[in-house]
């Protein structure tokens, strides 16, 4: 035997025993794993798999921080009066219109409008931010004393909590009847709970938009939208990061006795 061949088995050798996933990548003629062994595999996959999330949630921390900020950037020139739109130009005339002079416009500050709106945008941003720091591990919610309990929904406002219990498990989204038990159930009733709460957080974003550009300001109404692009980006990564831990915790189903293989 070559020394090359042994030096390639004992660098296998090594690799197999510093990384366990190394033992899938041999042929088939190796012996069949024992639990110990199973266990080390699947635990090597979770911890892959939980690195993944956070690095994946982390560039979602930072897509909505730089949403946040990019919302702030308009204040210093509303508050200098620099913005192109730093007043809103109304008129108000009791009579014809061709009738009304320039005494008849009412001007007012937009900068107010602007508050108001970033105030509804800025809130539900900030529930996205909120539930992927919770889930980040970088914030801890408080406990609540007896006979309070936590809800299901994440970070949600304990007034929501409700709401959504009722459009998750409610009992008409589960009673189909018996002649169309091939209808797929409703999408709301099969993702995680707190993934339910940052739909929720999406589709309220969509209004402000919506009316923006229903009243003809196309710019604005695609500046408000952002807010919901970005909340509509982190449904899609954690509904895949829901579905990748799943697959995850059906690998413990997956394990075979020893002595039986």
């Amino acid at each position: 035997m070559s020394s090359s061949t042994l030096q390639q088995r004992s660098q296998g050798k090594q690799k197999a025993e510093d990384d366990p996933l190394a033992k899938l990548d041999e042929d088939g003629s190796a012996e069949p794993l024992d639990e110990q062994e199973q266990e080390q595999i699947i635990q090597s996959l979770r911890e892959a798999n939980e690195k993944s999330n956070y690095i994946f949630r982390a560039l979602m921390l930072v897509m909505l921080g730089l949403v946040g900020v990019l919302y702030l950037t308009p204040i210093p020139d509303y508050i200098t009066g620099d913005h192109p739109e730093s007043h809103l130009t109304m008129l108000f005339h009791t009579s014809h219109i061709h009738e009304a002079s320039h005494d008849d416009l009412i001007r007012l500050p937009a900068f107010p409008i602007y508050l108001v709106l970033l105030f509804l945008q800025g809130g539900l941003l900030f529930g996205g931010i909120y539930e992927t720091m919770d889930r980040m591990g970088m914030i801890r919610s408080k406990g609540l004393a007896f006979p309070q309990q936590p809800h299901q929904f994440g970070t949600a406002p304990a007034i929501l909590a409700p709401v959504l219990a009722d459009i998750r498990w409610h009992p008409t989204h589960s009673g189909i009847r018996a002649d169309k038990d091939d209808r797929p159930p409703p999408v709301w009733t099969t993702i995680s709970p707190r993934l339910l709460y940052l739909c929720l957080l999406t589709l309220a974003s969509t209004p402000l938009p919506l009316m923006t550009f229903g009243a003809g300001n196309f710019i604005n109404a695609g500046w408000w939208a952002i807010t919901t692009v970005a909340l509509t980006v982190l449904c899609i990564c954690e509904g895949l990061i829901d579905k990748f831990e799943m697959e995850a915790v059906g690998l413990n189903g997956m394990k075979y006795a020893y002595k039986g293989a």
